[in-house]
């Protein structure tokens, strides 16, 4: 006979809610966030092995008559991790959009505030629909710095709905979802600041929002026999599957990004994510439709369609064949083509190269702005290479000190050959790198796997270079610039070849190859960094 839930008493005298995760639902449910309702008012509980919640009232009859809206609500959490996320139509997120936008509406209804209040929100939210933060910041074409944004300024609302609704969405419905509310919440400061002016209209949007209806179970796919994988599956399999294994190579945080991006945006253009019915047609209109639309570069388009045939791919590979048997869809498809720009244009200027060098030296910056561009200056690598260092990854061999660029410890690199030692300048090694290095490793109390940066050290140069140093070149990649300008300093310094392929990660493996077998040949290699001389004393 199964025993219901009943109160709890604790220990304070207060009744609780206090429900274990049926054990189906265990492991999906620790970590989980459930929206409980008391009355007018709900609270966020967080999910480890039970549900737990304040009833908020010492009273057993008080805290019976609010058991059970409390407990329907985790019962409605635990069915929806069984269904698993499940995706939004256009017209459901632009329903919860409007909820949302119809509660900050309704709360300041009788007491709008100052119209000045609602002018700023109204700023601050056309800031992040642009990727920004402060209007001091340079406007650039970067989506996954939008959605960082959009992310940081509604993703609280994106739970708050959800967790009312009880639903778990797929992340391109959340995307889509975010995009909705920021335009919902863009008009409920114009409503409110009207009514701080004393106008009630309401401007006239308040109806062009559907009423939200429930998602209806999955229909069967009858061309497979099971319900039809939609990209967002594809993408999280490949995820896991990659994760596998002992020395298994993860897949980078920045292309999952990129990939669900696309999910989003190809979603939203064809109203759907399931994976077995994308047509060549399809795909072909959703490239006119970005070209149309010119906000986008023809190169991000091109990468766009590239990033969904990959995704497409993924699923074939995952169906073993059964999925488009007679090929990929998406390859059919021309990819736009777009004028070179030389690669020249992408590189640091040796003045701009001086200049960022030289404001590395101002006080109080990030560890990141501080040493990462010399590491990259002085070994062409790229930024997110000396972004994972720790401090046992930096060594000396017969006097000379280097870094160690690899994989190990869950670590990434952009190909296997790109493991490497690379000689540290003494340049960098003048700044007091190494005092750098053995303060980070103190503060750690000698723990040698500490790192020496944050994982947002890519932005944090990148917007540091952009933003506060005014370097707004279009074609220069901030970040990137350094690896062709080393190069070029290499060729004009005379490094060998073969030294120059191994330090900046361009090595096949193959045999012929001179460096980077044993430690025998790090001294040699030292030499070769030693040819390269000082930017600073570097002449335009």
């Amino acid at each position: 006979m199964k025993i219901m839930p009943n109160p709890v008493l604790r220990d304070n005298g207060t009744y609780y809610l206090w429900v274990a995760a049926p054990a189906d639902v265990a492991k999906k449910a620790k970590g989980t966030f459930v929206t409980i309702p008391f009355g007018d008012t709900t609270t966020r509980a967080k999910i480890n092995t039970h549900a737990k919640a304040s009833l908020r009232t010492k009273e057993l009859t008080e805290a019976r008559k609010r058991f059970p809206a409390a407990l329907a609500a985790v019962e409605a959490h635990w069915d929806s991790l069984r269904r698993g996320p499940i995706e939004l139509s256009h017209k459901q997120a632009l329903a919860l959009a409007g909820e949302v936008r119809a509660a900050f509406v309704a709360v300041f209804d009788e007491n709008p505030g100052e119209p000045q209040m609602w002018q700023d929100v109204s700023r601050r939210n056309a800031l992040a629909q642009k990727g920004l933060v402060n209007e001091l910041q340079v406007e650039i074409d970067d989506p996954l710095k939008t959605q960082e944004t959009l992310e940081a300024r509604f993703g609280g609302l994106v739970d708050a709905v959800l967790g009312k609704r009880h639903l778990s969405i797929t992340a391109a419905s959340r995307m889509k979802l975010l995009g909705h509310l920021s335009t919902a919440m863009n008009e409920a400061a114009a409503v409110n600041e009207a009514k701080a002016l004393g106008d009630y209209s309401d401007g006239g949007h308040t109806d062009k929002y559907p009423e939200y209806v429930e998602p209806k179970a999955q229909e069967k796919d009858h061309d497979t026999g099971g319900n039809s994988k939609t990209l967002t599956d594809v993408l999280d399999q490949r995820i896991k599957d990659k994760a596998l294994g002992k020395d298994a190579v993860p897949v980078k945080k920045g292309t999952e990004d990129k990939l669900r991006i696309v999910i989003q945006e190809f979603c939203d253009f064809r109203g759907h994510e399931t994976i077995n019915t994308i047509t060549t047609e399809q795909v072909d209109q959703w490239k006119r439709a970005m070209l149309n639309k010119g906000k986008l570069s023809n190169n991000t388009i091109s990468q766009r369609i590239q990033n969904l045939r990959t995704l497409v791919e993924y699923g074939r590979v995952q169906a073993f064949g059964k999925l488009f048997p007679e090929g990929n869809p998406v390859d059919l498809v021309e990819r736009p083509e777009a004028a070179a720009v030389p690669s020249s244009e992408h590189t640091f200027r040796l003045g701009e190269a001086r200049s960022v060098l030289l404001a590395t030296r101002t006080k109080s910056l990030s560890d990141e702005t501080r040493w990462l561009p010399w590491l990259c200056a002085y070994s062409g690598a790229r930024i997110s290479e000396p972004t994972q260092l720790r401090a046992e990854d930096i060594f000396e061999v017969g006097g000379r000190w280097f870094m160690r660029l690899t994989t190990m410890g869950g670590r990434s690199l952009k190909t296997q050959h790109s493991e490497r030692r690379v000689p540290i300048h003494d340049d960098v090694l003048s700044e007091g790198f190494l005092n750098f290095v053995a303060d980070k490793k103190a503060a750690s109390k000698g723990n040698p796997t500490c790192r020496l940066f944050a994982a947002s050290g890519q932005s944090k140069v990148r917007d540091w270079v952009r933003r506060t140093l005014k370097i707004t070149r279009a074609e220069l990649q901030p970040n990137h610039g350094w690896r062709h300008l080393f190069e070029d300093m290499a060729l004009s310094a005379g490094m060998q070849d073969s030294a120059r392929n191994y330090i900046t990660g361009r090595t096949r493996g193959s045999s012929d190859e001179g460096y980077g077998k044993s430690e025998a040949m790090l001294p040699g290699l030292a030499v070769q960094m030693s040819l390269i001389p000082s930017y600073l004393d570097s002449e335009d």
